[in-house]
């Protein structure tokens, strides 16, 4: 929405530390699935000339608060309240061939061996 509106600076408000330390990339990513959403983040954070992703304690967030509640509860959704469920997570997990770390040595060999009158 904030790319569609032409904004060119963004400020994301979390009620979760870890989520926004990780998505922030202050705090590494250990779980892939976080990885992923943090990639996410610096894809569509490359759009903008700037964006911040901060912690805000749900004591200084009472409609967050609220909505949580409202979550845990099973209540019906209120009138002028969107909701969406995510079945599955909206980012792709990397696969093990994302995740390995290429062998320059094996690149180079195989690079030679494809154009074989080069000389080292």
């Amino acid at each position: 929405m904030a790319k569609e509106m032409s904004l060119s600076r963004v400020r994301c408000h979390g009620d979760s530390d870890l989520v926004a330390q990780q998505v922030s990339g202050k705090w590494d990513s250990s779980d892939p699935l976080m990885a992923a959403y943090h990639r996410e983040v610096d894809v569509v954070a490359g759009h903008f000339k700037g964006y911040q992703v901060e912690h805000i304690g749900r004591r200084k967030n009472e409609v967050a608060d609220a909505l949580s509640r409202l979550g845990s509860q099973r209540k019906p959704v209120p009138p002028n309240t969107f909701l969406d469920v995510l079945h599955n997570p909206s980012v792709k997990l990397p696969t093990e061939e994302d995740l390995a770390v290429p062998d320059p040595e094996a690149q180079l060999v195989a690079a030679l061996h494809v154009i074989p009158d080069w000389t080292v």
